[in-house]
């Protein structure tokens, strides 16, 4: 791959992650959520999914201007990878985020 060829991936990378950043809580808030909270979860889940549309859409857009999968595939898996993340974050016990907190 040609120096210039990296250019788009980059763009989706890079965009990718502007967009979850933007879009969803830190992940160290998530990790102190307390277990019982669905209704925060289901606007993490939301959020997750808000980020991926929009994040996939650039990614799709770039790779239709360039006519290369690259920007796609590159915001397919950093967005899976931050999926899963989040997912593993909000199903932990909120006992090892947190102990003091769920100490008293």
């Amino acid at each position: 791959m040609a120096a210039r060829d990296f250019t788009p991936l980059a763009l989706g990378m890079t965009q990718t992650i502007a967009i979850c950043t933007a879009m969803l809580p830190p992940i160290t808030e998530v990790r102190r959520a307390s277990d019982h909270d669905v209704s925060y979860a289901t606007e993490v889940h939301a959020a997750e999914a808000v980020a991926a549309a929009v994040a996939l859409s650039v990614g799709a857009v770039t790779s239709l201007a360039v006519k290369d999968t690259g920007p796609l595939i590159a915001s397919a898996v950093i967005v899976g990878a931050l999926v899963v993340a989040y997912e593993i974050s909000l199903r932990k016990p909120a006992t090892r985020a947190n102990p003091e907190r769920n100490s008293a």
